[in-house]
């Protein structure tokens, strides 16, 4: 049996827009999530790899947590509805803030004092970041939620491509925790090809997830990069209508409009069914393609 045919047969039907239909979106979740790392960075125990301030998608409650402070509860972005919410030490969902029609600085005051309520007195979370991609939330502006489906929408992608890259973290040796950097905004497991090179720059790797969309592709892509970059990574092959991205970066891409579009009157579980296969399919060579261009069997 397949490992991945449950994640697979879970995967929820996306359809094909074109690039830059889902920046808005993509940009309030992107922000909302930054809530979420002003409390890793305040209360949950330091790590060195910075994971304090690493999401993770919990798939029953189809939202992003961080990670336990110290009186062990977390906070998370439900982002179908874009809903801050805080969890107790058993994942239930104690304090719920809706973000329609407010703004962060509301939500970060909301978050103070439900914080506090939790016994982390005198809670003060620092400023947001300054070097994110601008959008008006960050200028005070509410966050408003005009195209639902849209965030409905991105939250399928999060939630299809954590369950793939669950499964495919359980079953690769060296592959790190699946987590989302609120930072970059993108989902991703970390294979590390030689655990025991103390030069990490040497050390090879392959890096497999999903972004939601930035600088380099205004839509959600899946991308499988491998370390150190190849000069030539063209010589592998891709399947599943992925190609080899160079510019700036190398990874192998699969861009959300390359997928089958669920608008041509099929039945949606058999668009489901062929988009699942074809991100199988892509994952698949371009795993091994990277493998193949590091040199590993």
């Amino acid at each position: 049996m397949n490992p991945f045919d449950d994640a697979l047969r879970s995967w929820r039907a996306v359809p094909q827009r074109k690039p830059g239909e889902l920046s808005d979106t993509r940009l309030q979740a992107h922000w909302a999530a930054q809530l979420v790392e002003l409390v890793g960075k305040a209360l949950v125990p330091q790590q060195d790899d910075w994971s304090h301030v690493a999401m993770t998608w919990l798939d029953p409650l189809e939202l992003f947590a961080g990670g336990f402070t110290r009186h062990g509860v977390r906070v998370g972005i439900r982002v179908h509805d874009l809903c801050l919410v805080v969890l107790d030490a058993d994942d239930r969902i104690e304090w719920s803030f809706d973000l329609d029609g407010k703004t962060l600085e509301d939500a970060k005051h909301w978050l103070q004092e439900v914080l506090a309520e939790e016994g982390e007195a005198a809670v003060e979370l620092e400023a947001f970041r300054d070097d994110l991609p601008d959008h008006p939330v960050a200028q005070g502006e509410p966050f408003h939620l005009d195209e639902i489906a849209q965030f409905q929408e991105i939250a399928h992608w999060f939630g299809n491509c954590a369950r793939i890259l669950d499964v495919l973290q359980n079953h690769t040796l060296g592959a790190a925790p699946v987590r989302c950097w609120p930072h970059h905004f993108d989902i991703a497991t970390l294979i590390t090809l030689d655990p025991d090179e103390p030069d990490k720059e040497k050390a090879r790797s392959i890096n497999v997830g999903l972004s939601p969309g930035d600088g380099s592709y205004d839509e959600p892509y899946l991308y499988v990069t491998p370390w150190p970059e190849p000069t030539s990574p063209e010589s592998e092959p891709l399947a599943g209508n992925g190609h080899w991205h160079t510019d700036g970066f190398v990874a192998a891409v699969l861009p959300a409009h390359r997928l089958p579009d669920i608008h041509s009157g099929i039945e949606p579980d058999h668009h489901a069914q062929e988009q699942a296969e074809q991100v199988f399919r892509f994952l698949r060579s371009a795993m091994a393609a990277c493998r193949g261009l590091l040199g590993v069997l």
